[in-house]
């Protein structure tokens, strides 16, 4: 089985902020905003709106007001998702990858006024959440285009994959993907 119930334990101090009972929250991907009620080692309950919902800690970001101010813009509709998973027909074979790009500007319409050190998060949150769909659907394969650069976000990429039990992960073929490219592959 998969580490860590398909939530890895990360602590990047620079990069996921310290919940407590009472901060408020945004949660990922979503318009809904609350107050978190409880905190166990995978998941937040969250209430919204009067109800409590129970959320993987690394779907919600705490926030307070400068954050609103900076990202009240951003709403579902700005956020791209064409990183979907797709419905493997029966036809289909089961080892084509599923490949994700994890650029800021494939994730993201519009990014004014979010600050580059928030960018880091913004994509981490966004792998571990499409890491834990492939997951839960048994994706056999799957490709993360994360780019060359410093190398920052592919070793944060490579992190988070070595909290997991049953994947492996490398370079992903240079002739298909270039250097910025990691190939995971889960073994269910």
């Amino acid at each position: 089985m998969f580490a860590k119930d398909f939530s890895p334990k990360i602590s990047f101090n620079f990069v996921f902020m310290e919940l407590q009972i009472g901060d408020k929250v945004k949660i990922v991907d979503d318009t809904a905003q609350g107050i978190v009620r409880k905190i166990s080692t995978h998941s937040v309950i969250v209430e919204i709106d009067g109800f409590e919902e129970q959320y993987p800690i690394s779907s919600v970001i705490k926030i307070d007001e400068a954050f609103e101010q900076r990202f009240s813009n951003l709403n579902p509709q700005t956020v791209k998702d064409k990183n979907t998973i797709p419905k493997v027909s029966k036809r289909k074979s089961k080892n084509q990858p599923f490949v994700i790009d994890i650029h800021i500007h494939e994730i993201l319409d519009n990014f004014n006024g979010i600050h580059k050190s928030e960018f880091l998060e913004i994509q981490l949150n966004y792998f571990e959440r499409k890491l834990n769909e492939a997951i839960q659907k048994r994706i056999k394969k799957m490709i993360v285009i994360h780019g060359v650069g410093d190398g920052v976000l592919k070793s944060e990429v490579r992190k988070i994959l070595s909290s997991y039990d049953n994947v492996q992960f490398f370079d992903a073929p240079y002739k298909d993907y270039g250097f910025g490219a990691t190939q995971i592959e889960f073994y269910y």
